[in-house]
C-alpha cells in the first residue's frame, strides 16, 4: 500500500522501520522540526527522519498542518493511506480526508482509557494490571475516533514506565504492520468507543513527579515506576532535602508510622536495588492494593499528588478541573471526568460546575484584576495557584460568597495542593482584589475594555468590535434564556403547562413557558439530565433558537425529512412531533459515537419514524432518498452562545480555519440541494451571528443556485428578530435567545442551466 507516514520520537520510528521491512511503499514522511538538543544544544534530526532519510524517503517538516499549507502537497503525494505515530501535530479534516483509507493513528492504550500524551506512564502510575495498543480510524477529536483493532499487554507490577514502553513499541509496529493488509481488504469493522468512560493522559512534568512518604506504599511505589525514567520521582526531607527516587520495592510493615525508617539496607531478596539507595520507610501501610480513590485517571492525580481527592470539596475539584482545562481545552470532558473522579453529587457537583464555569465566563475580568497586585502576572504562577486565585475571586465577585470565606478556603486548598508556599501570597493578593473597584480601570482601546469587561479572547474582541460596535459588551455579558435551560415537552406525554408544573413538582427551582411556541424554560439544581422527569421521556433540552430552526422546517405527518446535522438529536425529535411520528425522518451525523447519542434520545422518547444514520453531510450519499424538506444546521463557530460555552470567548478566529468552516458549510448547502425535491423545503440554521457563516453563505449559495427562493420561515419570529433578503438573524441582547441565524428556502421546479 502506498502510504503517508507522520511521526517523530523513537516508538514511530519503530513503527516506520517495521512498516518498510513489511514492503510499503512509503511516498513521503512527515516529522517534527529538528530541535537542539542537550546541554551543548546540538540541532538534532528526529528518529523519524533519520529513518526516512536513510531509505531516501522525502522528509517534510512543517510547522503546522492546520492553516491548509501543506494540503496541496499531500494531495500530489496521492497516499492510500495515511499512518500516524506520536506526530505531535493535529490533522485538520482536509488532511483526514485526503487519502483512500483515510488516517489511522497506533495509540499506546486501550482506548478510550488513556487518551493524550503519555498513556504508558498513567497505566503504570495508576498501577493498572494491563495496558496495549489500539489502531484507530482517526476524526477530528483528540483520540476519538472508531477502534479498528487492539491488543492487550500485562504490566508487570515491578516494571518502569521505560521498560513497558520498549515492549508496547514492539508490539504497536507488529500489529501495525498486520491492520494495514486488512485495511485494504475490507476485513476490518470500525468500533465506536465508549466516550462515557474515556479519560485524559496528560503529559507529565517535574512538578507531577513529588511525592511524600506518608502516602500509601503502593502509590509511591507506582509513582516512582511510572515516573522512570523521566521526570523521576521525588520527594522532600524534613531537612529541605529534595531528593530523587528511580527504584524502590514496597514491603510489608508491622504498624510502623507513616516515615518511620525501617533499614538502613535494602530488604532482601533485593530485586534489583542499587547499593546506595536511602532507608526503607513505613509509607502508608506498607504494601496495599491500589484502590479507587487512590488512582488517576485522564488528568487526575493521586491523593495529595496535585490534584487532592478530599471528601466533597467541590473547590478542590473546581480547581484540579480548571487546571486541566488550561493544558487542554476540553472544558466539558475534564469537568466531568474530576466530577466523576471526586465523587460529588447533589450540591456539592453543582457547586463545583458553577465555580469552574464562572471562572471560564469571567476570566478576562478575574485575570485583569488579579495583575493589579502580581507584578509579574498570572503567567509565572503555577498552575493549580493561579486557579485557586480565579476560582476564589469568582467565588467573591460573582457567586455571593463571603469575601472572608473565599480567601481562607482558597488558603487552605495550596496546602492541599502542596502550595502551602504560596498561602501568604494567596491570602494578600485576594483581600486586595476582592475589593477592587473596576470601575477606576482605564484601558488603551475598545478591544482592551472588551477583553477585560467581556472577557473575551482578542480574536472575540476584534470580532464583535467589528460587526456589533454598539452591542459587542453587552453580547458578552448576557445572559441568554435568562441563564435557564430551555426544553421542549414530549407531546406524547404533555404539553409544555403540564410539564412546567411536573418539573415544578419534581424539584426544579423554576419552570416557565419560553417565547418559542412550546418552548419551557427551567432552572434546576444539579443537570437537567438527573431529573426524574428527564429519564422518563417527558422533556429533552433543546435551546429554544435550535427549536425555532426546526419548527421553521414545518415537517409534515407522511412526508419525508433529513435533518443533515442532527446530534445528539433535539431537532430531530422536534421533526418527528411535527410529522406525528409518521412517514421517515432521516437523522445524520458524521461521527458514529454522535449517532448513538441521536438513538439514545430518539429511544427515549419514544418515537418509531427515525432512521439514525452516520454519514458525511458534505458528500451526497446514496442511501438517502430525495427528501420534501431539510434542516442543515451546519457546524459553526458557535459565535452566537458565547455565554452557554463560555471557552468559546478565548478562540483564536484563525483565518485558515475560519476559510475550511465556510467551505465545509457550503459543501452541506450544496448536498442539501441534491437531496431535495422540486417544491421542497431547505431550512439553514447556525448558532453564530457572524455575517459569512450566515447571510453571505445564503448568498453565495442563490448565486449558484437560482432555483432556490428565500420564503417566510413557517413559524412566527420572536420580537427583535431581524429578517432580511438572506434570512433572519437573532443576536442574543434583542431577542434574549442565543445568537443564531436561519434561512427557509424553496426549491422552485427543475435547476435552471
Amino acid at each position: 500500500m502506498r502510504i503517508l507516514f507522520m511521526g517523530t520520537p523513537d516508538i514511530a520510528a519503530e513503527c516506520l522501520k517495521a512498516l518498510y521491512a513489511a514492503g510499503h511503499d512509503i511516498c513521503a514522511v512527515y516529522t517534527r522540526r529538528d530541535k537542539p538538543v542537550g546541554r551543548k544544544q546540538v540541532l538534532t534530526a528526529p528518529p523519524v527522519k533519520e529513518v526516512a532519510l536513510a531509505h531516501g524517503t522525502p522528509v517534510f517538516q512543517p510547522r503546522t498542518l492546520r492553516d491548509g499549507s501543506e494540503d496541496e502537497n499531500i494531495r500530489a503525494l496521492a497516499p492510500e493511506l495515511i499512518v500516524v505515530v506520536a506526530y505531535g501535530c493535529i490533522l485538520p479534516k482536509s488532511v483526514l480526508e485526503a487519502p483512500k483509507y483515510g488516517c489511522i493513528n497506533l495509540h499506546v492504550s486501550l482506548l478510550p482509557k488513556y487518551r493524550g500524551s503519555a498513556p504508558v506512564q498513567w497505566a503504570v502510575l495508576n498501577g493498572d494490571a494491563e495496558t496495549g495498543v489500539s489502531i484507530m480510524q482517526m476524526d477530528e477529536g483528540l483520540d476519538t475516533g472508531d477502534v479498528l483493532c487492539c491488543e492487550k499487554i500485562a504490566i508487570d507490577p515491578e516494571e518502569t514506565s521505560g521498560q513497558l514502553f520498549d515492549r508496547v513499541t514492539a508490539v504497536g509496529a507488529r500489529v501495525l504492520c498486520e491492520v494495514v493488509p486488512a485495511i485494504a481488504a475490507g476485513t476490518l469493522k470500525p468500533q465506536p468507543q465508549d466516550h462515557e468512560n474515556a479519560c485524559l493522559a496528560p503529559m507529565l512534568n517535574k512538578e507531577m513527579a513529588e511525592f511524600r512518604l506518608t502516602e500509601s506504599a503502593a502509590h509511591i511505589h507506582n509513582w516512582v515506576r511510572g515516573m522512570n525514567p523521566w521526570p523521576g520521582a521525588w520527594f522532600v526531607t524534613s531537612g529541605g532535602k529534595k531528593l530523587k527516587v528511580m527504584e524502590c520495592r514496597a514491603v510489608e510493615a508491622h504498624g510502623e508510622a507513616p516515615g518511620t525508617v525501617l533499614a538502613t539496607k535494602p530488604p532482601a531478596p533485593d530485586r534489583g536495588l542499587r547499593r546506595g539507595c536511602h532507608p526503607a520507610a513505613a509509607c502508608g501501610a506498607g504494601r496495599q492494593k491500589a484502590h479507587g480513590r487512590h488512582r488517576l485517571c485522564g488528568r487526575s492525580a493521586p491523593e495529595n499528588g496535585g490534584y487532592p481527592l478530599m471528601a466533597a470539596n467541590p473547590r478542590a475539584a473546581a480547581v484540579a478541573a480548571l487546571v486541566r482545562q488550561e493544558q487542554d481545552g476540553f472544558s466539558n470532558l475534564v469537568l466531568d471526568a474530576e466530577l466523576k473522579r471526586q465523587q460529588l453529587e447533589g450540591r456539592d457537583k453543582a457547586f463545583a460546575s458553577a465555580i469552574f464555569y464562572t471562572v471560564l465566563e469571567h476570566r478576562g475580568t478575574l485575570d485583569y484584576i488579579l495583575c493589579q497586585f502580581l507584578p509579574k502576572g498570572l503567567a509565572k504562577l503555577d498552575a493549580p495557584v493561579r486557579e485557586i486565585l480565579r476560582a476564589a475571586l469568582a467565588q467573591a465577585r460573582y457567586m455571593q460568597v463571603p469575601v472572608s470565606a473565599a480567601v481562607n478556603e482558597a488558603v487552605k486548598l495550596t496546602r492541599a495542593f502542596k502550595k502551602s508556599s504560596a498561602s501568604g501570597l494567596v491570602n494578600a493578593v485576594l483581600r486586595k482584589a476582592c475589593s477592587y473597584d473596576l470601575s477606576t480601570a482605564s484601558f488603551k482601546n475598545e478591544v482592551e475594555r472588551l477583553m477585560v469587561l467581556g472577557s473575551a479572547g482578542r480574536d472575540v474582541a476584534e470580532f464583535l468590535h467589528k460587526n456589533y460596535p454598539d452591542e459587542a459588551l453587552d453580547i458578552l455579558t448576557y445572559k441568554a434564556d435568562g441563564g435557564m435551560t430551555s426544553l421542549r415537552a414530549n407531546p406524547l406525554k404533555g404539553s409544555a403547562d403540564e410539564l412546567c408544573a411536573k418539573l415544578l413538582a419534581s424539584g426544579a427551582k423554576e419552570a416557565k413557558r419560553g417565547i418559542v411556541p412550546g418552548s419551557v424554560l427551567a432552572r434546576f439544581e444539579g443537570s437537567p439530565a438527573e431529573n426524574e422527569l428527564f429519564r422518563q421521556g417527558y422533556f429533552h433540552v433543546e435551546g429554544q433558537a435550535s427549536q425555532l430552526a426546526a419548527l421553521c422546517v414545518d415537517a409534515q405527518p407522511g412526508e419525508t425529512v433529513i435533518d443533515l446535522c442532527a446530534a445528539p438529536g433535539g431537532k430531530t425529535i422536534l421533526l418527528a412531533e411535527q410529522m406525528h411520528s409518521t412517514g421517515r425522518l432521516y437523522s445524520c451525523d458524521a461521527a458514529e459515537n454522535r449517532v448513538g447519542l441521536i438513538r439514545t434520545a430518539v429511544q427515549r422518547m419514544g418515537l418509531t419514524n427515525v432512521e439514525a444514520l452516520c454519514n458525511d453531510a458534505t458528500k451526497v450519499n446514496p442511501a438517502l432518498p430525495q427528501a420534501d424538506r431539510i434542516l442543515a444546521d451546519v457546524p459553526c463557530s458557535g459565535l452566537g452562545i458565547l455565554a452557554k460555552k463560555p471557552d468559546l470567548r478565548y478562540k483564536k478566529l484563525e483565518p485558515a480555519r475560519e476559510a475550511e468552516l465556510l467551505v465545509t458549510q457550503s459543501a452541506i448547502l450544496d448536498t442539501a440541494e441534491q437531496l431535495l425535491k422540486a417544491g421542497g423545503r431547505l431550512v439553514y440554521s447556525t448558532c453564530t451571528i457572524d455575517p459569512a457563516e450566515n447571510q453571505q453563505q445564503i448568498a453565495a449559495f442563490l448565486a449558484r443556485h437560482p432555483e432556490f427562493t428565500v420564503v417566510e420561515p413557517a413559524a412566527a419570529l420572536p420580537a427583535g428578530m431581524t429578517a432580511g433578503e438572506h434570512g433572519a438573524l437573532s443576536v442574543p441582547t434583542r431577542t434574549g435567545m442565543d445568537g443564531f441565524f436561519l434561512c427557509a428556502m424553496q426549491k422552485n421546479g427543475e435547476k435552471l442551466q
